[in-house]
């Protein structure tokens, strides 16, 4: 009878692995290029440019023709928020 709940248990770990598989951030070259190319710049351009961001992409879409959306202009200030936050971490 003991042997039973002895067998589950040790069929049920027999497939779990350790390891999770998955890998670590790196560097990628791109990104290391986008850093030092950034890295030139003042906090006042990094600054100025993502808190310009919004106008400009709202004027390029007004130019194009596109269509104004609620769903447009959170995606938009959402990657404004993501530039502030690279722009961030590299000052």
């Amino acid at each position: 009878m003991l042997k039973f709940p002895i067998f589950i248990i040790l069929a049920s770990v027999a497939g779990v692995s350790a390891q999770s598989g998955r890998v670590g951030p790196t560097a990628s070259p791109t990104n290391a290029a986008t850093v030092s190319a950034a890295s030139d710049r003042s906090v006042k351009e990094l600054f100025d440019e993502a808190n310009g961001y919004s106008k400009k992409k709202f004027a390029e879409y007004a130019e194009n023709k596109t269509a104004y959306s609620d769903g447009l202009r959170e995606r938009i200030q959402r990657e404004q928020k993501q530039l502030a936050a690279k722009n961030a971490a590299i000052a």
